[in-house]
This record gives C-alpha cells, sequence and structure tokens, in this order.
C-alpha cells in the first residue's frame, strides 16, 4: 500500500513534527510520499493534477476532514453524503 501527503507549501513547527511522525509510524507498514505544493493562484488546480488517481482527503488548518469530490472548488464536509464515520 502506498501514501501520498500533498501540503500546500512547507511544513513547519507542529505541521512538520506530525508529517514526520506518521511516516515513522506508518513506515513499516506502506509507503508514504511526501509532495509540496506552491501557494498560490493555482494551487487547487495543482492539488487536483497531484492527487490523480488517489483517494482525496482534505484537512482544514483545524484538521477537519473534507471528502474531495473531483471537481475544482466543490467538496462534502465529514457529515452526511460520502462520509466515512
Amino acid at each position: 500500500m502506498k501514501h501520498r501527503v500533498i501540503t500546500v507549501g512547507r511544513p513547519s513547527g507542529w505541521a512538520k513534527s506530525a508529517a514526520e511522525e506518521f511516516g515513522k509510524r506508518i513506515g513499516g507498514f506502506a509507503e508514504v510520499e511526501l509532495v509540496q505544493v506552491k501557494e498560490g493562484a493555482k494551487q487547487e488546480r495543482e492539488l487536483l493534477e497531484k492527487s490523480e488517481g488517489w483517494q482525496r482527503v482534505a484537512l482544514d488548518e483545524k484538521g477537519s476532514a473534507r471528502i474531495a469530490n473531483l471537481e475544482l472548488g466543490k467538496s462534502e464536509s465529514g457529515k452526511g453524503k460520502g462520509s466515512r464515520q
């Protein structure tokens, strides 16, 4: 199994520590690839391109999960239709 973690910008502080810890914990069971996308006007398009063919789950800055649709700018909250609770 392979996981791809895509971040907008370069993680720092607690986010960097969390990404490193995730890599250590899951590394024995699956391959983890960390990919960074530059912040800016084209970040949504680049996120879609780099996540093509992968299950998409997006987290906002508070850690709330979103299940992303395939179209730009559309997502469903972690509740209701399409959620995995």
